[in-house]
């Protein structure tokens, strides 16, 4: 993917005035489709945490591919349950199982408490198929996925299951949404260095959602080691150990957001990698407009993209995609 220009950058942090007019928080309510039920899996240090499945209340006959969602919220808030309105559609539209895991915020459970967890409940669902209570062949797709700090997450996970050993189910294909990747403009290869303006941006960094002041607060409680390889993917270096993470990653920006150059960054450098990437930008959006400004056109046009893109990851794609 060829780096961008700083005047494509810039076009891509004016505001849509749609976004700009009407926040909301309306969450949908539950569907008679899709079935949604909780069971339990037991962390490294014993806690017992929430796995949220969401499947077809009549599924098609056969086997169905595994989407493992993680929720956003910086790793201080969110829930496992916030992902249900994506998780609906995609059951809906798919015929897939989603899974969404809960995993322990800071401050009460201080870093690395959140990464141990996404990794402990990604290698319990994987090891427990059958008990999962569905039908579910990751031979046909096993996807990782998040928005957000829940893309911190699967981006490590991705990158400690392909030199796990002996060796789990692969997986196939990785859905980062608004993902922060990277610690250090250190860690950035030189040709992409010049493209990482997002973090100093005065329309990004005072953006709705996520502005400076937020993400610091959150990055406060947080309170990471900013080197350590379980806070940000660009810590593991060299970056050729990313290749072959999966087959496939779709990436979703935000043009109006600080992680921006995050994610193009990211994008670019798996490309190179040899990973099939696809990516979707929202010019003129912030961080993760679509679970603020829920009935806007840009939100209706992130849902229709959302199915394409994990379509794509799930190899049933429209060769027009």
């Amino acid at each position: 993917m060829t780096p961008r220009s700083k005047e494509e950058l810039d076009a891509l942090a004016i505001i849509d005035p749609e976004v700009d007019a009407k926040p909301s928080s309306r969450i949908p309510p539950a569907v008679p489709e899709v079935t949604e039920s909780t069971q339990k899996y037991k962390t490294r240090d014993g806690a017992e945490l929430n796995l949220i499945t969401f499947q077809a209340t009549e599924p098609a006959p056969g086997s169905q591919p595994l989407i493992i969602f993680f929720h956003g919220g910086g790793g201080v808030v969110g829930s496992a349950s916030s992902v249900a309105p994506l998780a609906r559609e995609l059951v809906k539209d798919q015929g897939s199982v989603v899974i969404s895991p809960q995993y322990r915020l800071a401050p009460e459970h201080p870093f690395p408490t959140g990464p141990d967890d996404g990794w402990d409940a990604f290698e319990y669902i994987v090891t427990h198929i059958s008990s999962l209570g569905a039908q579910i062949d990751p031979s046909l797709g096993l996807v990782v996925g998040g928005s957000s700090q829940g893309a911190v997450l699967a981006s490590l996970i991705a990158l400690h299951a392909k030199e796990k050993t002996p060796p789990l189910p692969k997986i196939t294909g990785l859905y980062f949404a608004a993902g922060g990747f990277i610690a250090s403009p250190d860690t950035i290869p030189e040709k992409y260095k010049h493209q990482y303006l997002s973090r100093t941006d005065e329309r990004c960094v005072n953006a709705p959602v996520l502005d400076k002041e937020t993400k610091a607060m959150f990055d406060m409680a947080y309170n990471p080691d900013m080197s350590s390889p379980l806070y940000r993917a660009f810590n593991v270096q060299p970056l050729s150990r990313h290749a072959d993470v999966a087959a496939k990653a779709y990436f979703q920006v935000c043009g109006l957001d600080i992680l921006r150059d995050d994610t193009l960054i990211y994008a670019s450098v798996l490309q190179d990698l040899g990973v099939d990437v696809k990516f979707d930008v929202y010019e003129g959006a912030p961080h993760v407009f679509w679970s603020v400004f829920i009935w806007t056109k840009l939100a209706g046009r992130w849902k229709d993209e959302t199915k394409r893109g994990v379509k794509w990851l799930l190899g049933r794609e429209d060769s027009r995609l």
